[in-house]
């Protein structure tokens, strides 16, 4: 049984993936100007839709035979090379203006994600405190 729901566990993997996201669209745009880079990125609805797939294909696993862990094999969040065709002479296919865009529109959604998982901490945390 999970006390927080399925919302948390949800956003949880939002943030996840905005921040794994985030680090990706950094790297094309430090990239921008490197001769033959080829961008990537991560499909947000994709990956989450993945990653949100039934937890019974978790298994235990054990490095050691103390030591026990959950992993969920295949839940990996893994970029995909740019789609953008390369308009550029030295093969870069890097679009500035669309990787500023894409970062803005990702932290806005992530500090959003933010927000409602402290609403939904902060709602439990009543609940709480009215049952003493």
């Amino acid at each position: 049984m999970n006390i927080f729901g399925e919302t948390i566990n949800l956003l949880e993997k939002a943030l996840d993936i905005r921040g794994e996201r985030a680090q990706v669209i950094n790297s094309n745009i430090a990239n921008q100007d490197t001769p033959g880079f080829k961008g990537n990125e991560i499909d947000f609805k994709e990956t989450l839709k993945k990653l949100s797939g039934p937890s019974e294909a978790l298994t235990l696993i054990h490095s050691h035979p103390y030591h026990f862990g959950v992993v969920s094999p295949g839940q990996s969040i893994e970029p995909s090379p740019l789609s953008a065709p390369s308009v550029r002479l030295d093969g870069n296919n890097i679009n500035s203006e669309n990787e500023m865009a894409k970062l803005a529109e990702n932290t806005l959604s992530y500090q959003a994600s933010v927000q409602i998982i402290s609403k939904e901490f902060n709602m439990i945390r009543s609940a709480i405190k009215e049952g003493r």
